[in-house]
This record gives structure tokens, C-alpha cells and sequence, in this order.
């Protein structure tokens, strides 16, 4: 809540621990308008509440910056929010975060829910202010945690997964999140605590979990290092044989799209396609029944064999659709609903006679041509249901399941 006398609140530690310094980040907000960008991406939660104010309240929230691979909290690099996740408090965090023991570091892979809209503009924002500073020399390579991208587009996945970051290694982004739930016990606590005690309180906590973190840390690399040595030999198989199935070509054409698509991918994150599965989207039923019936039929064949196969894929789904049906109507349904039921199975059941007696047509005709014999005489419907008795395709019960098609009689039956 907002203090009723801030004056009268004493600061001990402002900005010597892991919170920012409060009058520094108060000007830098006042100094910094927000610019709502509007997402190429899903509808994230952190982007569509960013404006969320929640009553009178001081602060809604907390944003910080952390080592992706140790997990350890940055100092003086965890900002409040005001109304909810805006960019202006994160670019704020991640300048702190990128000023600190950085001499010598040339390239950063930062991860973040959100970094396929975060990152579109961040260098504009940085320009804009006076009040912080991202070194132009600095290459930031985005990436978005391993859970968190597969709420995202499909083309988000190759272009920000860790699994596809040089350098990164075997880290899921998602380490902010084990942080929270430390974070969360003492949450309620500080609610109703002024701001230097809330900041106080949250300092403590953030530099107990670094310190158990250093404690920890030799257990952890440990238990790292063994997994590791038992998934390099499934690892180095899967190569191999991924390996010993491509040319030399492929291979060499592989390796240069790789190079420049990790050198584009700053700037340009669609180079990261490449590496999507490239799959073809099957044909619709639509497109092979015009394919059939644009091609040239071959001699002696029916007219509208392509037409009948297609009307067998829609009696079947229109049969599927009534058993499912079927079993939402209980003994106590209404009558009107066991009619209309009653009106739509005989109405499939129907079609399905006047199926069957086509495919005896079909299924005779093409495998007579050429003999002295015509087709009226040579082919009766009567004939075929008896014949095949025993797939029983439509009976009294209503319609059945199986039809007479190629796929279901066999290539003997279909020659008989």
C-alpha cells in the first residue's frame, strides 16, 4: 500500500543489496514513458496485463534478473512493478544486471518468457533514455525457457530454445521460476510491510538463496556431471546415425546454412527456421478427389469411381459421428431426441444400401473389361451382399461400420 507519511521512512541499506535504489528508479520512471508494442506472438499474460493497475497499491510485483545456469540472483537488479510487467522495468533490470562484472564479455544469451516481443525493440528503448545504458558492442542472443516456449508460435521454438542457442549448453531458461517459489513464502509477510522493511525483508531472502546456492553448488555439478556422462553415449549414437545417412554434400550444405543462420540470428531471428522439421501439410480429401478426377482415366475404367470412394469417406465419418452420438442418448432421453436418432440412422442406413450396391458396379465392372460378357448381366447387387454375407454392411440394426471397400475386401476378393 502507499505509505500515508513516506518522508518519515528511513532507508538502511537503499540500493546496497539486491533491490534497486529507490530514488534513481523513481526519476528513471518519471524520465521513461510507456510504449505499449503490440505482440507478433500468442497473447502472453505478461503482455496483456502490463497495464493492469491493482488499486492503490505501492507495488504490485517484483522483476529480477538471474544467472540462467547457477541460479543465483543479481545485486541490485530486482525493480518493482507499478501497474504489471512492463518493458520499461525490465529494461531497467537488465541494464543493472549487464553492468555488473561484465568487463571482458562480449556476447550474453539472455532468456525471458516474452523476449520474441521483449527483444524486438530493446536497443530503441535503451537509446531513448539518459538514465541507462546497454553497451552497443554487447551481442544479446534471446532465448525463452524450454517450458515457456511451447506456449508460443511454432516458428518461436527454433529461433529462441535454449536447444538451439551455441553456447548455452544444456539449461532450460526456467530457473527464475525455481526462485519465485522462494520468494513466495515470505510474500505475504511483506504485503503489509512499509517500503525499506519490504526491501530489507526481500534482501535477506534473495542473499540466503545465493548463499545456499554456494553451499549447494558441489552436490549440483555433480549430480550434473553424471547425467551428462550417461546421455553422451545415446547422444553420440543418435549422431552416428543421423551422420552415416547424409552425403557429403548435405552434410556440407548443413554445416554453412548452421553458420550463417547462428551469425543472422541476432538480427534476424527467421534465419532460425532452417532447423524447423520441414513438413508437407497432407492433402485434403477435397484435393485428391479433384486430382482423380482431373486425371486422365484409363481405359475401360467407370466414370465416377473417384466421386464413390469419396462418398465412402463421408458415409464412414457420418457412421463414426452416429455411434458416438449414440452414446450420450440414455435410456431416459427424450422422444424427440430418440426420433431424430432414430431418422438419422435410417437416413445413413439408407445411403449405405444404395453404397453397396455401386460398389458391386465398381468393384465388377473393371475387373470384366475386355471379357464378352456385359455389365448388366455380369454384375448384380444381390449377388455381391450375398457373396459377402459375412461382413453383414447393412442390417437391421442400422448402419454398420464396415463398407465394401478395396481396403476392407482385400485385393483377392476385389480379382474374384
Amino acid at each position: 500500500m502507499h505509505e500515508r507519511k513516506s518522508e518519515d521512512q528511513v532507508q538502511l541499506m537503499d540500493g546496497l543489496g539486491y533491490m534497486v535504489t529507490n530514488p534513481n528508479y523513481a526519476d528513471y520512471l518519471k524520465a521513461t514513458p510507456h510504449i505499449a508494442e503490440k505482440s507478433t506472438c500468442n497473447n502472453h499474460r505478461a503482455i496483456s496485463q502490463a497495464n493492469a493497475a491493482r488499486g492503490k497499491l505501492h507495488a504490485t510485483g517484483i522483476g529480477a534478473t538471474a544467472c540462467a545456469r547457477h541460479g543465483c540472483f543479481y545485486p541490485h537488479c530486482v525493480v518493482d512493478f507499478q501497474k504489471g510487467e512492463r518493458q520499461l522495468n525490465m529494461d531497467y533490470s537488465l541494464a543493472n544486471a549487464l553492468g555488473y562484472n561484465m568487463e571482458g564479455i562480449k556476447q550474453v544469451v539472455c532468456f525471458y518468457d516474452i523476449n520474441c516481443s521483449y527483444m524486438t525493440n530493446l536497443q530503441k528503448r535503451v537509446g531513448r533514455s539518459e538514465l541507462i545504458d546497454i553497451p552497443s558492442s554487447l551481442r544479446i542472443i534471446p532465448g525463452i525457457g524450454i517450458w515457456h516456449v511451447h506456449g508460443h508460435k511454432k516458428e518461436c521454438y527454433a529461433r529462441y530454445a535454449p536447444l538451439f542457442i551455441k553456447g548455452a549448453r544444456w539449461v532450460d531458461g526456467e530457473i527464475i521460476e525455481t526462485l519465485w517459489s522462494v520468494l513466495n513464502v515470505a510474500s505475504t509477510s511483506a504485503c503489509g510491510m512499509t517500503s525499506p522493511h519490504r526491501q530489507e525483508l526481500l534482501d535477506f531472502q534473495m542473499n540466503d538463496s545465493n548463499f545456499m546456492k554456494m553451499i549447494r553448488i558441489a552436490d549440483s555439478l555433480l549430480w550434473k556431471l553424471k547425467a551428462a556422462r550417461a546421455a553422451v553415449p545415446l547422444a553420440r549414437q543418435a549422431y552416428i546415425k543421423l551422420d552415416e545417412a547424409l552425403t557429403a554434400e548435405q552434410r556440407d550444405s548443413w554445416r554453412t546454412q548452421e553458420i550463417r543462420a547462428l551469425q543472422d540470428r541476432v538480427t534476424d531471428p527467421s534465419a532460425m527456421d532452417i532447423f524447423e522439421v520441414q513438413l508437407r501439410a497432407a492433402p485434403t480429401v477435397c484435393a485428391i478427389e479433384l486430382t482423380l478426377l482431373e486425371e486422365p482415366r484409363p481405359s475401360g475404367s467407370l466414370h465416377g469411381a473417384a466421386s464413390w470412394l469419396a462418398r465412402s469417406l463421408h458415409l464412414e465419418e457420418a457412421i463414426t459421428s452416429l455411434h458416438m452420438d449414440r452414446k450420450d442418448v440414455g435410456e431416459w432421453a427424450l422422444e424427440l431426441k430418440k426420433l431424430a436418432m432414430a431418422r438419422r440412422a435410417d437416413r445413413i442406413s439408407s445411403e449405405q444400401l444404395g453404397f453397396i450396391a455401386d460398389a458391386a458396379i465398381y468393384l465388377k465392372l473393371h475387373l470384366e473389361v475386355g471379357s464378352n460378357t456385359s455389365a448388366s448381366e455380369s454384375v448384380q447387387p444381390t449377388a455381391f451382399l450375398d457373396a459377402n454375407s459375412k461382413q453383414d454392411y447393412a442390417s437391421d440394426d442400422g448402419p454398420q461400420d464396415k463398407l465394401p471397400l478395396p481396403s476392407a475386401l482385400g485385393i483377392d476378393a476385389c480379382r474374384a
